[in-house]
């Protein structure tokens, strides 16, 4: 998906009433609004190391809102 951060987060604030994103939103409130959309996903470092998964990075983790949104 080709969409500026600027219009990715005006997307996903729409999508949700969760945490607010940001152009500069951290990894950390990026997976917040990931855990708050999807409850039975695999976004925080603790559930990535049980599940033995990679952890999200930060362009990672903008991949899947981006992803999230376009559903």
């Amino acid at each position: 998906m080709n969409i500026s951060l600027i219009s990715l987060c005006r997307i996903a604030n729409e999508y949700t009433r969760g945490p607010r994103l940001r152009p500069d939103s951290s990894r950390e409130a990026l997976i917040a609004w990931l855990k708050y959309n999807d409850g039975n996903g695999t976004y925080s470092d603790e559930a990535c190391d049980q599940a033995g998964y990679d952890r999200l990075t930060l362009e990672s983790a903008w991949d899947l809102v981006a992803r999230e949104c376009a559903e």
